[in-house]
């Protein structure tokens, strides 16, 4: 938003200051009502309108509450940047405007051209998130590396980077040797000596995690991603159906038998290869080599981790979860709903990275992309 006509300073500075007390006024109601909701959940309220009252109605004005006071304070920070163009700019007039018995602006004596003042250096981006993380990290990250991230947040792309505005403060940072999140204790783990330069892109494994958390507090306003269903059909079943249909496409580069080719692509999606005669294992050797290139490298890393979740890791790349044998599929053979988390974490990830997600996200997933794509508008405009 542009304040044109900017001419009275300190009037602006002053409107500044104004829109940051309303910020602040309108984000304690939104913690306000957070403790309410937490109060109500912890009473045990269930049950007709108290549950209506307690995990939707409230819930939904806490996210409005949050989502407006991120918008005034957008206000306060496009108004002091103008203001401080402004102050440049009078300064720049200032200096470059003669003295009485001075040389007009242009070449000096010497043939020297006048110095032109010099740029302003970027500004860092202000507001209590970025406060919020430079305070929080600054034992984890260097000082550097704290704002490439704020900057990298603040110039995602919406509705990714509302959602990170909306969660920020609802979670810690541990330093740890592998990354995962802890719904119990709201923790984002992660090893933050290697993350700026994670060969996926800077921080993606914080922001994995990250959408690890909207997925477990979004879950209070029915949009995590085990309930949340588009047309009957959840994220887990799309996933599926994405991973059923490209392989049944890759699978005719290897046999010409239209009955060879469904008994494969079925005991793979069945979990059950085992069984698979040996011209037809034959045929999967094949198709675990094509993948296993194809989906090979940090770039197909989501890719690779979500056809081992789907196919309990018979067909992957290099990324995966493979040190729990059932962290796909429990000990009678139902999913875990490990799949749609994971997939959501990656896709939350790459839509936060500075050159934007990675082709072979809606190449691999064309419809679960845009599943996450409709699921996260949704948790934002809820």
């Amino acid at each position: 938003m542009a304040f044109s006509g900017l001419t009275d300073v300190d009037a602006a500075v002053r409107a500044a200051k104004q829109l940051r007390t309303q910020s602040t006024t309108i984000t304690s109601l939104s913690g306000a009502i957070s403790g309410i909701i937490s109060r109500l959940h912890g009473a045990g309220w269930v049950g007709g309108d108290a549950t209506q009252f307690a995990t939707n109605d409230w819930p939904k004005a806490r996210k409005q509450f949050a989502t407006l006071a991120e918008a005034v304070t957008h206000l306060a920070d496009e108004l002091d940047r103008q203001i401080a163009e402004q102050a440049e700019a009078s300064k720049a007039d200032a200096d470059l405007a003669p003295t009485g018995g001075g040389l007009p602006a242009g070449p000096s004596p010497d043939g020297d051209p006048t110095p032109s003042p010099t740029p302003e250096a970027d500004q860092p981006v202000e507001g209590e998130w970025a406060d919020y993380l430079r305070t929080t990290l600054s034992e984890e990250l260097s000082a550097q590396e704290i704002e490439d991230l704020i900057n990298q947040i603040d110039q995602a792309p919406e509705p990714y980077r509302s959602l990170f505005m909306e969660h920020y403060d609802e979670f810690s940072y541990k330093q740890d040797t592998s990354g995962f999140y802890n719904p119990v204790f709201d923790s984002i783990h992660l090893d933050f000596t290697t993350d700026a330069n994670d060969p996926r892109g800077p921080f993606y494994t914080v922001l994995h995690e990250f959408g690890h958390g909207i997925d477990d507090k979004e879950k209070w306003f029915g949009m995590e991603t085990g309930s949340y269903e588009i047309d009957g059909q959840n994220l887990y079943e799309t996933l599926r159906a994405d991973v059923e249909a490209d392989l049944t496409n890759t699978v005719t580069q290897y046999s010409t038998d239209p009955d060879q080719r469904a008994r494969v692509v079925d005991a793979i999606m069945n979990r059950t290869t085992d069984q698979l005669s040996a011209d037809d294992a034959q045929v999967l050797a094949d198709l675990q080599g094509y993948y296993s290139t194809a989906l090979a490298g940090a770039n197909a890393n989501v890719a690779s981790d979500i056809y081992g979740g789907i196919t309990n890791n018979v067909i992957m790349g290099d990324y995966g979860h493979r040190d729990d044998p059932y962290y796909w599929y429990g000990l009678f053979g139902n999913p875990t709903g490990a799949q749609a988390e994971e997939f959501f974490a990656g896709f939350y990830a790459e839509q936060m990275m500075p050159s934007g997600p990675d082709s072979t996200l809606s190449q691999y997933f064309p419809n679960s992309t845009a599943f996450c794509e409709q699921m996260a508008q949704d948790m934002a405009d809820s």
